[in-house]
């Protein structure tokens, strides 16, 4: 019987690990180097509270107990992506910060100022927040070496201070705005040429929100490094950045590559037209319109002359949220999970996007 070096047969099992983290578990239990080659693995990206089928997850009442069966050295060794989600309790997420001491990667959107001493130390890349401990006097050095940068600014936040705070960023070539709630997109489009002007490193800037599309302004347009998108599922797009490196940062550098090239010449991303895949768009003043098209939406995937199924249905705003039941739509999204609503509003006007496989 032949006997495979180490060094190979290591690879092939980080390899399989990698591919599919959800049978890591199932690894550990063939041979203790391979639990020692594969259990880190398992650790590289921590979700907390999310439930997402194409990766483990910690279930709020498994964090503590996972922290006191390993060392800290193992947890500083192992974790470099944690994602904390707003309904985690903020002690459990102090207490997976004060040990993760290698995060480069972190989501940790609500996050109280009392969480900035846990992240201070963390050589953070990526970081994507809606939290005002930015704003602190020390969040400069802390985030100097930052070169992806998501901020969801808030109604009360003053667009000077947003402004001070990205251009103040020595390394941040890519920067996502979601403006939560956020109707005037005027003081917005005063501000983002600013920043662009004031930061020659910054290659991809975007915006999260395809109902402004009508309202840029022309030096903006003409920005090629300006990118307007549709809110997206934030948790499974994170995700998929950091297994396959494929997210919306990378459909953006795509989009501007061939905005350079001249092949496109507008500034609104729309996704790409797969095979097996095709995409509604609806846009009414009346939400009762919308409404009407969501719950047809079912009958309408399993017409003829190609079966489709829904995997992804996008509302805004959410006054259309308690008029829609669950019950409502039995289509299911690629994971088998009930069509996620996500909502936005823009001067009373209403967007829906339904996406379709077949």
């Amino acid at each position: 019987m032949t006997t495979l070096p180490a060094e190979l047969e290591r690879e092939i099992f980080e390899i399989c690990a990698l591919s599919q983290l959800t049978i890591i578990p199932k690894l550990i239990l063939v041979a203790k180097r391979v639990k020692e080659w594969v259990e880190p693995l398992l650790y590289r990206t921590i979700l907390l509270g999310v439930d997402l089928s194409s990766a483990p997850s910690l279930p709020y009442d498994i964090v503590p107990v996972v922290i006191t069966h390993k060392p800290p050295a193992f947890f500083h060794a192992a974790v470099r992506h944690l994602f904390a989600s707003m309904s985690h309790r903020a002690w459990e997420v102090k207490m997976i910060l004060r040990l993760c001491t290698g995060v480069e990667n972190l989501w940790v959107h609500d996050a109280d100022q009392t969480l900035f001493s846990f992240i201070e130390p963390l050589p953070l890349k990526r970081l994507y927040t809606a939290s005002k401990f930015k704003f602190m006097p020390s969040a400069l050095h802390t985030f100097s070496r930052l070169t992806h940068l998501h901020l969801v600014v808030n109604l009360d936040e003053s667009m000077d201070s947003v402004q001070a705070f990205v251009v103040a960023l020595p390394g941040l070539t890519h920067l996502s705005l979601w403006f939560y709630l956020f109707e005037n997109e005027g003081v917005v489009f005063a501000m983002i040429p600013r920043i662009l002007e004031s930061s020659p490193s910054m290659l991809v800037l975007i915006i999260f929100n395809a109902t402004w599309a009508q309202e840029v302004p022309p030096q903006l347009r003409r920005d090629v490094r300006f990118v307007l998108m549709p809110w997206r599922d934030f948790v499974a797009d994170w995700h998929a950045g950091v297994q396959r490196d494929r997210d919306y940062w990378t459909d953006a550098e795509t989009f501007i590559a061939k905005r350079r090239t001249r092949e496109i010449d507008h500034h609104l991303w729309t996704a790409p037209t797969d095979v097996g895949r095709s995409e509604l768009t609806v846009s009414s003043h009346d939400e009762s319109h919308l409404l009407a098209v969501y719950l047809a939406a079912p009958a309408l995937a399993r017409r003829p002359p190609i079966s489709r199924r829904m995997s992804r249905i996008l509302l805004f705003p959410p006054l259309l949220a308690s008029a829609i039941e669950p019950s409502a739509s039995t289509a299911t999204d690629s994971n088998g999970q009930s069509p996620g609503a996500c909502f936005e509003a823009s001067r009373g006007h209403y967007y829906m996007r339904i996406t379709f496989l077949f």
